[in-house]
Parts: structure tokens; C-alpha cells; sequence
């Protein structure tokens, strides 16, 4: 996988990545956190694209993983959702220990 310039800001932010499966997981955690935080703050994608400036087709890749947000862009998510920038990437490593939960149930 050819990581974006991004890719170190969030290895940093999202923990020891050992390979692109861990990244891609990052990456599958974050923009569920983002749609559910989204979904509980019943913002429209015209709102929360319009509060990040950006385009709903930019928002939807976010939230598909498909493209990862800029730090800045995370700043700006966390300010929106009223919480700090660690507060939101706990949410997201929640989402990561919730899966492995699943995982253990599941066998």
C-alpha cells in the first residue's frame, strides 16, 4: 500500500501500526467513529462537509475509508463533537478493543 503524506500523522495518533492490515483497521475504526458520532449529533453530510470544508464527495470517502483526514481535519471533527482530539481517537481505539471482543466471542 503507498501511504498518503498523512500516513505518519496518523501512525502517530493511531498507535504502533505493524502493517497495512493495522493501518486499514485505523482507518475502518476512524470513519466508523466519525459516521456514528455524526449520526448522534444528527449532522447532515452537507453540515459536517460545510463545518470542514470540504465537498460531501470528500466526506463520504472519509467516512468509507476510502481517503483518511488530515489533521487538521481531525482537530476540526473533535471541536465539532465537542471533545478533544484524544478523547475522539479513544473512541476509536474503543472501536478496536470492541472488535476484538467479537472476535473472542465469535471462536
Amino acid at each position: 500500500m503507498k501511504y498518503s503524506s498523512h500516513y505518519y500523522e496518523l501512525y502517530f495518533i493511531g498507535g504502533n501500526m505493524q502493517n497495512d492490515s493495522d493501518y486499514e483497521n485505523f482507518l475502518c475504526r476512524l470513519s466508523n467513529t466519525i459516521v456514528m458520532l455524526k449520526k448522534q449529533n444528527s449532522l447532515s453530510d452537507s453540515v459536517l462537509a460545510q463545518r470542514l470544508h470540504i465537498t460531501k464527495t470528500e466526506l463520504h470517502l472519509i467516512e468509507t475509508g476510502k481517503i483518511q483526514p488530515t489533521i487538521n481535519q481531525l482537530i476540526t471533527l473533535s471541536n465539532i463533537f465537542q471533545m478533544t482530539v484524544h478523547e475522539f481517537m479513544l473512541l476509536v481505539e474503543e472501536k478496536k478493543n470492541i472488535m476484538k471482543e467479537a472476535q473472542v466471542e465469535y471462536l
